[in-house]
């Protein structure tokens, strides 16, 4: 019996120190928030004290000097002496009273700062791990191009796949006939593209600025769709600016301009996510980053 409950308290005891540990910049900051308010009530109250001894500080001054105006055998020496003493009495009664002010003070201040530090601290370890995780991805993804071809990338990308379909053509002697092709089918784009000012020069970096910029680039895409009937996914790409991500791409993804009308012409949009992340390069705050993708009738 004893023993299995040592053991549930052992149990117990580290899992409350597993989640101490997770949740220990949220803790951190509401101590530092509970010992702040401790500082202003300790603040408070120790004002009228620390101005009382300051008062009896200006008293005990004023009565040396008389002292030294009116006697004659009171000596500078004397004076100087008594003076130094006034003067270290008093230091010695307000360090009294505030240094436990200061004391819960700083320790106000360290918990808010050292919750900060281990977020930030955290966030560095994930960054690192992400951007290690992301050159390997890359590193694959080439591997597989080089060796396997465009196509299978994006098959193990998007989960494309190749169906056959049945398309009338006309023969030599221009009867028409059904011929059996194989078609790439799927959702290539359920990958989202990442514009911000790490990715294209067209980014502002403020909001109102960037949506204007974005409803800008939708016109210009349904422009080419007018022009030229499709657009490919390095049209949109390079309309967005986003010219690194043309070199790592094919020209793969046709767009149809099947939404145009004699009047109204070529509609094209975006589906757009807004997400805010740390901006690591200031060490606080966050930035606004977008994440694109777009529908496509694939040729």
């Amino acid at each position: 019996m004893f023993k299995n409950i040592g053991s549930n308290l052992h149990k117990f005891g580290a899992k409350v120190a597993l989640k101490t540990v997770e949740y220990a910049p949220q803790l951190m900051f509401a101590a530092g928030v509970v010992t702040f308010g401790v500082t202003i009530v300790m603040a408070v109250k120790a004002a009228p004290k620390i101005n009382d001894i300051l008062e009896e500080h200006e008293e005990s001054i004023k009565v040396l000097h008389n002292e030294k105006e009116t006697d004659e055998t009171y000596t500078d020496e004397e004076y100087t002496k008594d003076i130094r003493k006034v003067y270290k009495n008093t230091i010695i009664r307000v360090v009294r009273v505030g240094a436990p002010v200061a004391a819960v003070g700083g320790v106000s201040i360290g918990l808010f700062g050292g919750s900060e530090y281990i977020v930030f601290r955290r966030l560095g370890k994930v960054s690192a791990k992400y951007i290690a995780l992301d050159k390997t991805f890359q590193a694959y993804r080439e591997r597989v191009r080089n060796e396997e071809g465009e196509e299978k990338d994006r098959h193990y990308m998007f989960g494309t796949r190749l169906e056959k379909e049945s398309v009338p053509v006309l023969d030599e002697e221009g009867n028409s006939e059904e011929k059996e092709v194989e078609r790439e089918v799927g959702d290539p784009n359920g990958y989202f593209y990442t514009w911000c000012a790490e990715t294209s020069g067209s980014y502002y970096g403020i909001e109102l600025y960037d949506d204007v910029t974005l409803s800008n680039k939708e016109k210009e895409v349904a422009k080419i769709l007018d022009r030229n009937g499709f657009a490919t996914d390095n049209d949109i790409l390079g309309v967005l600016g986003m010219y690194k991500e043309i070199k790592k791409n094919g020209t793969y993804g046709m767009l149809y301009g099947v939404n145009a009308t004699k009047n109204t012409g070529n509609t094209f949009k975006f589906d757009i996510q807004k997400i805010w992340v740390p901006d690591y390069t200031k060490g606080q705050g966050s930035t606004l980053k977008y994440q694109i993708r777009w529908n496509r009738e694939k040729l």
